[in-house]
């Protein structure tokens, strides 16, 4: 079973939301969503959030990259 964090990133997916978990109990995690509604949501309804990001372009100038 998944574990989850109080401030974690997490979409409801039975409607596809995205939220923050704002509290945790046995079976259910509570969610508030970005228009600030919240509603508890089984566990398994619910799958952290992962972004893809790019890694930061690094200069053409190699003084510009050294690091210290």
């Amino acid at each position: 079973m998944t574990t989850y964090e109080n401030g974690e990133s997490v979409v409801n997916i039975e409607n596809l939301q995205v939220g923050n978990i704002v509290q945790i109990s046995e079976d259910k995690v509570q969610v508030q969503y970005g228009t600030g509604t919240t509603e508890w949501v089984l566990m398994e309804n619910v799958k952290k959030l992962l972004l893809e990001v790019d890694p930061p372009k690094q200069s053409q100038d190699p003084t510009q990259n050294l690091h210290g």
